[in-house]
C-alpha cells in the first residue's frame, strides 16, 4: 500500500468520526500516524489519565487502529485475548480501556477499599448464606448445619475471581466447603452428595463459573451462577481436575485424560503424542523451599519416568488445552485443539538453562495476569554468600541472578525466577524479582509481570507486604506510600478515600526508611512499587484478635500463608485470617 493511499485511509476514519462539537485542541486534528507518534512518548499512566481529558481523544485512542499497538506495547497477550473474548455487541477499545484501568490500580496499589476478616461459620454474619440448592443437590442451608464452626481448623484452599473456598474441617480433602464471595458477600455452603461417611480424599478445584469436587469415580460440579448441580460418572478412578469457565480437564487413572463442558458428555482425550499413560503420584519431592512456594503450587508426576506434569485450559476456547512437561531440562508446552495434538513449544535454552529447570524438577503453574499469562514454574534462589559456600552456587549464573550481596549490612538476598506463557501468543518469558532482602519471604504472587510478596524483617514483628517490578536501577521512590490495613477480629471494610494523612507515610517517614533498610537508592529497592503494612490498623483501639483465629496452620509447626489475586482483588492469608483489598 502507497503512502498516498494509507494517508486517504486515514483521512476518511478521520472524516467517519463522531463530532463532539468543534475540536479546540490541536491534538484532535491531528491525523492518526501523528497520534501514534505522540502515544510513543507516553506511558500507561499517561494514557489513562488522557482517556478521561474529551470524548475526543477517548474516541481516537480506543479506536482499532491504535489500541491493539498500546496493548501490543504494555501487556502481552492482551489485545489477542480481548479480540478472542469481544462479542460483536461489544466495544473492543472500552474493553482496553477497562483493562488498562485495572492494571494500573493494580500495580500501584491504589485500593478502593480493605476488608479484614477470618474464616468463620456460626459467629459470621458477613456472608449471607445462599439457600438457593436443595440439600438433595449437596447444598447446605445454614452456617450451623456444617461442623466445627470455632474458625480451630480453617484452611483456605482456593481463589478465582473474588471467590474464597475454604474448609472449616480439619482433613485433607474433606466432603465439606465453603465458598464465599467478595463481591456479592454471598455463601455457599457445599456438602458432597452421598458421601457414605467418607470425610477425606475428594479433589476440588474452582473456576469463575463452576465449584467441582470429585472421589473416586464420582464428579459434581456445581454451577456457581445457576446454583445447579450436574453429576458425572468418569470410568476411571479421578485423580486431579483442573477448571476454567464451563469446562473440566479430568486427570484419571494411569493419566487417561478426560474433556468435559457443564451440560455436555464426557470426552476421552488421546494423550499418547506427549506421553505414554501410566501410574500418576502427587509431585510433591524434592520441594527444595516448601515455606516460601508452599505445596498448594505443585503439579502431579509421571512415576515410571518420573516426569513433573500439568495441565492449562484454554481460557477463550472451550476445545484447546494445553499440557506441560518437564523432563531432563527440557520444558515443553504441548498444545491440543479438537482433543488432538497440534504442536509442542519448547523453553529456549538462551531464556533459561537446563541446569536451572533440573534444579527446579518441579511444575507449579498459575494465572500471572488476565489475558492469557501462566507461571509454570518458578525457582527461588538464595545469593551465594547467604548459602555459607552451597556447592550449586554456579546457580546464580544459570538462572542469570542479578541480586548483590551487602557486605557491610548482611543480609538474605534471594531471587525468584519465573518461567511464564502466554497461551494466546505462545510465547515463554522469564521474570526475575527480588523479594526485599531481610524479610524472610514467606510466600509470594506474581501478577502483571509484579511480584508480590509478604514477609517479616528481620529482628522484629514487622510484616510486609510489597509489590516489586523486575530487577531494575531506575525507579524512583520519593512518591512510595504505606497504608496500614485493619486487624481486628470483625469483619471491617475500610475504604482509601477514608484515610487520614496519619495514615500515609511517604518516603520521608523514619518508619519506613528503616523496614527496607534506610536506602532510598538501593538497586534492590529501586523495583519497590508499592509497600502494604499489615500489622498495622486503621482504627484508635484496635480489638484484640480471637485466638481461634490464630492458631490453625496447614502443617503442624508452621503457620500458613497465602498470596493469590488478580486484576480486582488482593488477598493475604495468614492462618485462618484474611485481608482482601479490592481494585
Amino acid at each position: 500500500m502507497s503512502m498516498k493511499s494509507i494517508v486517504s485511509r486515514l483521512r476518511r476514519i478521520m472524516a467517519a468520526s463522531p463530532t463532539f462539537g468543534r475540536a479546540r485542541d490541536g491534538l484532535s486534528c491531528l491525523p492518526v500516524e501523528l497520534h501514534l507518534l505522540v502515544l510513543g512518548y507516553l506511558g500507561p499512566d499517561d494514557v489513562a489519565a488522557a482517556l478521561n481529558v474529551c470524548r475526543m481523544w477517548r474516541w481516537i485512542w480506543l479506536s482499532d487502529e491504535i489500541w491493539p499497538r498500546l496493548a501490543d506495547r504494555w501487556f502481552h497477550g492482551l489485545s489477542e485475548h480481548i479480540y478472542s473474548t469481544t462479542t460483536e455487541e461489544q466495544d473492543a477499545g472500552e474493553s482496553f480501556r477497562i483493562a488498562l484501568t485495572k492494571h494500573q490500580r493494580r500495580i500501584k496499589g491504589r485500593f478502593s477499599s480493605a476488608l479484614y476478616h477470618g474464616m468463620l461459620l456460626e459467629s459470621d454474619n458477613y456472608f449471607k448464606v445462599n439457600k438457593k440448592l436443595p440439600p438433595e443437590q449437596g447444598g447446605v442451608h445454614s452456617n450451623n448445619d456444617a461442623r466445627d464452626s470455632d474458625g480451630h481448623f480453617a484452611t483456605f484452599r482456593l481463589y478465582n475471581s473474588g471467590r474464597i473456598a475454604w474448609w472449616p474441617e480439619s482433613y485433607a480433602l474433606p466432603y465439606l466447603a465453603v465458598v464465599d464471595d467478595l463481591r456479592t458477600k454471598r455463601r455457599r455452603i457445599f456438602s458432597f452428595p452421598d458421601h457414605k461417611e467418607q470425610q477425606q480424599g475428594f479433589k476440588t478445584a474452582m473456576s469463575d463459573k463452576l465449584f467441582v469436587m470429585g472421589k473416586h469415580f464420582i464428579l459434581h460440579a456445581w454451577h456457581l451462577e445457576r446454583d445447579t448441580l450436574q453429576s458425572l460418572d468418569v470410568p476411571l478412578r479421578v485423580e486431579r481436575c483442573v477448571i476454567e469457565g464451563e469446562v473440566v480437564l479430568v486427570v484419571a487413572k494411569n493419566a487417561i485424560v478426560y474433556l468435559w463442558k457443564f451440560g455436555e458428555n464426557l470426552q476421552l482425550v488421546d494423550m499418547t503424542p506427549v506421553y505414554k499413560y501410566g501410574p500418576v503420584s502427587w509431585n510433591n519431592s524434592g520441594d527444595f523451599s516448601s515455606h516460601l512456594l508452599g505445596t498448594h503450587r505443585v503439579g502431579i508426576r509421571l512415576q515410571r519416568t518420573n516426569t513433573p506434569i500439568d495441565f492449562i485450559i484454554h481460557p477463550s476456547k472451550a476445545d484447546a488445552f494445553f499440557v506441560v512437561t518437564l523432563e531432563h531440562g527440557n520444558l515443553f508446552v504441548h498444545e491440543f485443539e479438537d482433543r488432538k495434538f497440534s504442536t509442542s513449544h519448547r523453553l529456549e535454552e538462551d531464556l533459561l538453562s537446563s541446569r536451572a529447570l533440573i534444579y527446579s524438577g518441579q511444575l507449579r503453574w498459575e494465572k500471572i495476569d488476565s489475558c492469557g499469562g501462566y507461571n509454570l514454574l518458578s525457582i527461588y534462589l538464595e545469593h551465594p554468600e547467604a548459602r555459607n559456600g552451597d556447592p550449586d552456587e554456579d546457580l546464580c549464573n544459570a538462572v542469570n541472578c542479578q541480586c548483590q550481596w551487602d557486605t557491610s549490612h548482611p543480609r538474605v538476598y534471594v531471587t525468584v525466577v519465573s518461567v511464564c506463557f502466554n497461551v494466546y501468543t505462545r510465547k515463554f518469558r522469564v521474570f526475575h524479582h527480588h523479594p526485599l532482602p531481610g524479610s524472610d519471604p514467606k510466600t509470594f504472587h506474581i501478577w502483571n509481570q509484579r511480584l508480590i510478596s509478604v514477609g517479616c524483617f528481620q529482628g522484629s514483628n514487622i510484616r510486609m507486604l510489597s509489590s516489586l517490578s523486575e530487577f531494575t536501577r531506575n525507579a524512583d521512590l520519593r512518591n512510595l506510600v504505606i497504608i496500614p490495613v485493619y486487624t481486628t477480629s470483625h469483619p471491617k471494610r475500610i475504604d482509601q478515600g477514608n484515610l487520614t494523612r496519619r495514615h500515609r507515610i511517604t518516603m520521608k517517614s523514619d518508619m519506613l526508611r528503616f523496614e527496607i533498610g534506610g536506602q532510598t537508592h538501593h538497586p534492590i529497592y529501586d523495583s519497590l512499587e508499592y509497600l502494604f503494612d499489615v500489622n498495622q490498623a486503621y482504627a484508635e483501639n484496635p480489638v484484640r484478635r480471637q485466638r481461634s483465629l490464630d492458631s490453625g496452620t496447614d502443617q503442624p509447626g508452621l503457620e500458613a500463608w497465602r498470596l493469590v489475586g488478580d486484576d480486582d482483588f488482593l488477598v493475604y492469608f495468614r492462618n485462618n485470617t484474611y485481608t482482601a483489598w479490592s481494585f
